[in-house]
């Protein structure tokens, strides 16, 4: 079988060839197109798809899966390699992968095509776990260079030279000690280095990403964060985003005992999620003077907040002794004047006598 097809764009302007099968696929896939006919991704005639500003870690990942294994990937027939382009991005078209719809695939699974996905994808996964890491492998993309993972939010990270950093990361550079209320974070992340290895992995086996019909998985889509990371990232990943619409995805993976499953090291993300939104990662990393940082803020609020309570407790007291002084006057008032006024037995004057 012979290779894809490679030219060179000047600019980023698309190929005239290529902008007219893009439109050719609005007018023929019209409200059934791949997000909608808008975005980057296009159906195209001839049962291909575009997927235009592709990185080029997403290329690489797919080659080198379709080589290594027999893992269902869309075959690349073209691509568009931009010249000056700062992240080295491409176009390719590549063969549109059969299946059906995804929601309407996984929803309506009998059991025994919820067993079949199960083995389906224990096949895959046991595939890209035997790819031996090149010598020298960090935690990152394909390529050997920095990763990209929509859980770490939209920024490239790493890579990292040990599992143990990539622990450190998660945690946003924060001592293991800050995760005391945590214990599934300090059991996971307190352990040596050399506990876990590093595989590829796709990063993203969500089941938007993997296309099925009647049980069976036809390809594998969206490589883009795919690369080498601790062992267990694939499995936990599988629960970023879950939802009961994909309950049939979780019962094949649960219920096929050859996915290695990791329960421990879900906690500890799950408890991540729990306090790092995705976007935290793009703050700089925690250091030790924030710690001083945060103690001062705080001893600022309890001083400002001590003075408050001073002034209220003052003001207080000012209000209470005001209320007493108002409360005798109120009472002693008229208390003399009935005393004055009020009958009582009358005086004898020696003359009257």
């Amino acid at each position: 079988m012979s290779g894809p097809k490679r030219y060179k764009v000047s600019s980023k302007h698309l190929p005239i060839s290529l902008q007219l099968r893009i439109w050719a696929g609005k007018i023929l896939f019209r409200g059934d197109n791949v997000g909608g006919g808008r975005g980057t991704v296009f159906r195209l005639p001839a049962k291909q798809v575009a997927k235009l500003w592709c990185s080029r870690n997403e290329l690489a990942s797919m080659e080198f899966v379709q080589a290594k294994t027999s893992v269902p990937v869309p075959r690349v027939l073209e691509i568009y390699e931009i010249k000056d382009d700062a992240d080295g991005r491409v176009h390719i078209v590549m063969e549109e992968a059969p299946g059906g719809n995804a929601y309407e695939e996984y929803v309506n699974m009998t059991d025994e095509q919820v067993a079949t996905f199960g083995s389906d994808l224990a096949d895959c996964l046991e595939q890209l776990r035997a790819l031996e890491p090149p010598r020298g492998c960090k935690v990152g993309n394909t390529l050997g260079k920095a990763g990209l993972d929509h859980r770490l939010s939209s920024r490239l990270w790493g890579p990292f030279d040990t599992i143990t950093d990539f622990h450190t990361y998660l945690r946003r550079g924060h001592p293991i000690e800050h995760w005391e209320s945590e214990p599934d974070v300090v059991r996971v992340h307190s352990r040596p280095e050399g506990t876990y290895q590093l595989k590829f992995t796709h990063a993203d086996l969500a089941p938007r990403n993997i296309k099925a019909k009647n049980g069976h998985i036809t390809a594998i889509l969206d490589w883009e964060f795919g690369g080498w990371y601790p062992e267990y990232w694939d499995y936990t990943k599988m629960y970023w985003g879950e939802s009961e619409v994909w309950e049939n995805f979780y019962r094949a993976v649960e219920g096929e005992d050859r996915i290695v499953k990791y329960p421990e090291e879900k906690a500890a993300e799950l408890a991540i999620w729990k306090h790092m939104h995705p976007f935290a990662y793009d703050d700089p990393p925690w250091k030790p003077e924030d710690d001083l940082k945060y103690q001062r803020a705080q001893q600022g609020t309890d001083d400002s907040t001590k003075a408050e309570t001073s002034g209220l407790d003052d003001k207080a007291k000012d209000e209470t002794d005001d209320a007493d002084d108002t409360t005798k006057v109120q009472t002693n008032g008229p208390d003399n004047q009935d005393q004055d006024s009020a009958p009582g037995p009358k005086e004898t004057t020696s003359q009257e006598q």
